[in-house]
């Protein structure tokens, strides 16, 4: 199990049939001088006060049955305000694998996020 958990993202499927993931929880959602964290790196300055335990990461994503994953979808970063291309694969029952990218898969960075039971 890894301990170093800082967020809980829920991914959930939208009325049109894509797949969406929101932040739910931060291990710390104050600054150290206990103001709320917020998406203030957002470019869209209306989302700019937008909590950080509420900020959505994932938008847009299909399942392909031929290559099992989602794609077609993006993944926000709030910590530069940039978005990118993703695509999502199960590693195993419980690790799934994030992969953010721009222009091809090949030139994109990796992160792995434990399913909660």
């Amino acid at each position: 199990m890894d301990t170093k958990e800082e967020s809980k993202v829920k991914i959930f499927k939208t009325e049109d049939g894509k797949y969406n993931g929101q932040v739910i929880w931060l291990k710390k959602p104050t600054f150290p001088d206990g103001t709320l964290k917020r998406d203030i790196k957002n470019p869209d300055p209306k989302l700019r006060n937008t909590p950080g335990d509420k900020i959505m990461l994932m938008k847009g994503f299909s399942y392909n049955a031929s290559k099992d994953e989602w794609n077609g979808g993006t993944i926000y970063d709030p910590v530069h305000g940039k978005t990118y291309s993703c695509y999502l694969k199960f590693e195993s029952d419980t690790k799934l694998k994030v992969r953010g990218y721009i222009g091809i898969p090949a030139l994109g960075k990796s992160m792995y996020w434990n399913k909660l039971q």
